[in-house]
């Protein structure tokens, strides 16, 4: 395993079992989006027709849609008042 340290990448040793490694899940969303490009880059090639520009590239996922909170009621919590005098801390 590699570490980074301070700007140099150190060759590390770790002792687990092999019940708890696990394949990575990495990039299996990247594959899965490959492939669906591929097939449809494939049935445009076949119907002669050139794909539009951007249009295999990830879209950005926009802001979430407004919502109202209702069935909540606010409470104002204020401070307490704090006095060294009356506590009886002695400095």
């Amino acid at each position: 395993m590699n570490k980074r340290v301070r700007g140099k990448i150190l060759k590390k040793r770790i002792n687990i079992r092999v019940e708890h490694c696990s394949p990575s899940l990495c990039q299996a969303e990247f594959h899965a989006r490959r492939k669906a490009n591929d097939a449809a880059r494939a049935a445009l090639k076949a119907a002669g027709k050139k794909p539009a520009p951007g249009q295999f590239k990830r879209q950005e996922v926009g802001p979430r849609a407004a919502c109202i909170v209702s069935g909540k009621s606010l409470q104002t919590i204020t401070a307490i008042p704090y006095d060294i005098v009356k506590e009886g801390l002695k400095v």
